[in-house]
């Protein structure tokens, strides 16, 4: 077995990534623009809402057993798209609506058929290639995507945040899926359906530039979930954010937010990219371990953790392809 240092790993991983994000270019700029248009023909919101049940686990008393980690928990797969597929279908729920408290219905087709149509492939992206199939045809790099696309539906269905028509290889089952509340438990509304939320509360709010411009894509489903935790703080504890910023314990983050600490480290690529700022704690060494832990805690110090500031739209008003592909580079340079 070749044995492999952790700057080799490091760099190999680096260099998939890129490898990954290279495979969507192509789609990018299409992507953006057929997001732009929804907005023309619906309207343009500045910020799309999220309940917080999406991303936090809800408060149990200590007489209920613990609580199910959140849908985004379970959403986190190094190269899948169900995550992003549910984000851009609220996008383009609350781009098409104008009022809250409404149940949008989803009546835009899976495929574009008409020329000025816009199809749910044309608003999510996803790796390009064209792999050959069972039968003697070769699949096409469109046949692949609606492939992906259609096992991220099936498994938002499985979390229960979408309902699909029938039972499985139903013809046409997919078309006119309809979204359901963010928690994926019927039982934690009352009911299923999923209504656009008013903006209060401690609702996280990303900014229409994060789809605009193409994050949603352009991140991995670990640094999407690490972002929507850290917009969760960020509203939830608006003061301490912008005196401080927001910080999170490892086992609040696995209890609550259902983020094993892998996922977490993403928190340096969204810092890398821009997108938000570490202040570390200068105790702690670069991969968050803190220096002399035995020594500092016989002696009773307190261990303080790394905070976060989320930035806002400035940040975000930028092409995320290009943005991450030149910070990949960078970092597969130094590596």
């Amino acid at each position: 077995m070749r044995r492999v240092s952790p700057v080799t790993r490091e760099r190999e991983r680096l260099q998939k990534r890129q490898a990954r994000l290279d495979t969507m270019s192509s789609l990018h700029r299409p992507v953006c623009s057929a997001r732009e248009a929804v907005c023309a023909r619906g309207r343009r919101p500045e910020e799309v809402i999220v309940r917080p049940a999406f991303v936090v686990t809800p408060e149990v008393d200590r007489w209920q057993s613990a609580a199910p980690p959140p849908p985004t928990a379970n959403l986190v797969k190094p190269h899948g798209i169900a995550l992003q597929t549910y984000l851009v279908a609220l996008f383009e729920a609350q781009a098409r609506r104008r009022s809250a408290s409404t149940s949008p219905i989803n009546d835009r087709p899976l495929v574009a058929s008409e020329r000025d149509e816009i199809g749910w492939l044309d608003l999510v992206a996803s790796p390009v290639f064209a792999n050959p199939t069972k039968t003697k045809e070769r699949a096409t790099e469109k046949d692949n995507r609606l492939r992906q696309l259609k096992a991220a539906l099936r498994t938002l269905e499985k979390c229960g945040l979408i309902a699909l028509k029938g039972k499985e290889f139903r013809n046409g089952r997919f078309e006119g899926f309809q979204l359901q509340h963010e928690s994926g438990a019927p039982g934690f509304t009352g009911s299923p359906q999923y209504k656009i939320p008013f903006p209060s509360g401690d609702m996280i709010r990303l900014p229409v530039a994060f789809f605009l411009q193409g994050w949603i894509h352009t991140l991995s489903p670990a640094e999407v979930a690490t972002y929507l935790m850290f917009h969760h703080l960020a509203r939830r504890y608006p003061r301490e954010h912008q005196e401080a910023g927001v910080y999170i314990s490892g086992f609040n983050r696995e209890e609550k937010y259902g983020l094993s600490r892998d996922v977490y480290e993403s928190h340096r690529a969204l810092s890398t990219f821009g997108l938000i700022e570490l202040m570390p704690d200068l105790t702690r060494r670069a991969d968050g371990r803190v220096k002399q832990f035995n020594e500092r805690v016989r002696r009773g110090e307190m261990l303080l953790p790394h905070r976060f500031k989320v930035f806002g739209d400035a940040q975000l008003n930028r092409n995320s392809l290009t943005v991450v592909r030149n910070s990949l580079k960078r970092l597969i340079a130094r590596s």
